[in-house]
């Protein structure tokens, strides 16, 4: 007689609520190191917030290109920005572009269609770029949003459930959770009054391909929130001027003077 249990449904919110209860402490820690990036953020200039951000949203996707199998050095995915990539993986670029635009407020996460860039896809395409199930993203789209807000989570620990919604909804292609972290990062960052995104860095190595019960996975979300935020404060206030990174959005400046700036930082930028 097989005693093996079966399969728990990922997609029902009843366990994931449990888990939110659970680690309810963890949260907290994780929902006050948000906080003090968000404030750490605010006290800043405008221009120097721009570029601060710019700099946390590529680390970000260079860490999500590295945990999705698609490694792109962070220094060619700025370069990218400028048009002066050397790279050859161009849909790795491609997606780096979109990525750098999203995770710094461009979309709205409640948009789907606009938020991957589809908008210019007609509904009812038998298939969009590749994506599982494409014959009608929209309805795709608002079954996710609103499995989403009937969860009953915070923001701030909804990304593991909100990671497996979207694979069930075949929003990406599939097996790929690379799009589904940019939209978590986001959506996790909601509340925030000056950071656009909530980011992990690193620790999309292990949450990308996450496994294992709601009350584990939601740990994990929450440990790694709490354990990467002396990095990310560190990207934040780490030397600045007119001749780095900081002033990339302030000033369109030569390229030539961006990318030699750029060389500057980058011993810098990698340890985040």
């Amino acid at each position: 007689m097989d005693d093996a249990q079966p399969a728990p449904d990922l997609s029902r919110p009843a366990p994931w609520r449990a888990a939110q209860a659970a680690n309810a402490v963890a949260m907290t820690r994780a929902g006050f190191a948000l906080g003090q990036l968000d404030a750490d953020l605010s006290a800043l200039p405008p221009d120097d917030r721009c570029g601060a951000i710019r700099r946390l949203a590529l680390i970000e996707v260079a860490a999500i290109l590295s945990a999705s199998g698609r490694p792109i050095p962070l220094q060619e995915i700025a370069a990218d920005l400028l048009d002066a990539a050397p790279t050859d993986d161009i849909q790795a670029l491609r997606f780096a572009r979109w990525a750098v635009r999203r995770l710094e407020g461009q979309g709205a996460t409640t948009d789907l269609r606009g938020f991957l860039a589809l908008h210019r896809s007609p509904p009812g395409a038998a298939r969009i770029h590749g994506r599982r199930r494409a014959e009608d993203l929209d309805d795709l789209a608002r079954d996710f949003l609103d499995h989403i807000d009937r969860s009953g989570l915070h923001p701030l620990a909804r990304g593991p459930h909100a990671r497996v919604l979207w694979r069930l909804a075949g929003l990406s292609p599939e097996d790929d959770g690379a799009e589904a972290a940019i939209w978590v990062a986001r959506d996790s960052a909601s509340a925030c009054t000056a950071l656009p995104f909530a980011p992990l860095g690193r620790a999309h190595l292990r949450l990308l391909v996450d496994s294992g019960p709601p009350a584990e996975r939601m740990a994990r979300h929450a440990r790694w929130r709490w354990n990467r935020r002396r990095s990310r404060r560190g990207c934040i206030w780490r030397r600045s001027g007119p001749g780095t990174l900081t002033r990339w959005t302030g000033s369109r400046g030569s390229r030539a003077a961006i990318r030699a700036a750029s060389c500057r930082f980058w011993p810098r930028i990698r340890c985040c």
